[in-house]
């Protein structure tokens, strides 16, 4: 991570950004830690410390600046977040649309409009196959290309709103994270099944939420009168899953 950081800043010092050239920088850092780690989470005060560093970095007349600032704003990521305490890196991956279709058992023909995807992946390839077959699509995540239909969020900071949904989808995102957050010590489990619910609140009345893994330790207190579940092995313990919203 360190030569990429070291090529962010050498980018910044040839090319500055002028006034916005910090925050550029602070989503940069941020997109390097995700790709290496999609697990990762910062703390309070991340931003702030590497916009001070950045500024110094700016305004510094020494020689080696680019190799001491490197230095400077690792040690900023490792304080900040829990990248090294995580369960090795895991790098995030994109699925083909149709792999993620047949996984997650949805129909071009019968899906639900408008559809959600949570942890759409930097491209939004499901997204886009879903637009361009004509149906109403909008992806959610921290990486995302610009685009009117791709959303660049946190899905724990995110209103997903209230009887908006159709169609909720998430393959291999929300829910991994969740689990993991469940497992690991200093994770935030609530955080996690609050936004579940709230998915769950924003779906309209017969509206379906599809995702992979399985969530069994919240799924077996769902209400019954209020949710259905229905779920397909897709290998030995892993699951797909469909929520549907019946009132």
């Amino acid at each position: 991570m360190n030569n990429t950081i070291h090529n962010i800043l050498k980018e910044h010092y040839d090319n500055p950004f002028g006034p916005i050239g910090w925050k550029v920088f602070v989503e940069e850092i941020k997109q390097v830690c995700y790709k290496k780690n999609q697990f990762v989470e910062f703390q309070n005060g991340f931003k702030e410390a590497l916009q001070k560093v950045y500024k110094e970095y700016i305004s510094s007349n020494e020689d080696d600046k680019i190799e001491l600032y490197s230095q400077r704003v690792s040690e900023i990521v490792l304080r900040f977040s829990d990248f090294e305490k995580q369960e090795g890196p895991v790098v995030c991956e994109e699925y083909s649309p149709e792999m993620q279709m047949e996984i997650l058992g949805l129909d071009l023909e019968t899906i639900k409009q408008p559809v959600l995807d949570i942890g759409c992946g930097e491209t939004g390839g499901i997204t886009r196959y879903l637009r361009k077959a004509g149906i109403s699509a909008f992806g959610m995540d921290r990486i995302v290309e610009k685009e009117k239909f791709l959303i660049q969020a946190d899905w724990l900071k995110t209103k997903f709103g209230k009887d908006k949904w159709g169609t909720v989808i998430s393959h291999m995102a929300f829910t991994n994270h969740f689990i993991f957050q469940h497992k690991y010590v200093g994770g935030k489990p609530e955080e996690y099944a609050q936004a579940y619910m709230e998915i769950l609140g924003s779906l309209k009345v017969g509206g379906e939420f599809y995702y992979t893994p399985d969530l069994p330790f919240i799924e077996t207190i769902l209400p019954k009168d209020k949710y259905s579940i229905t779920k397909k092995a897709i290998r030995d313990d892993i699951y797909s899953v469909r929520i549907t919203r019946l009132k």
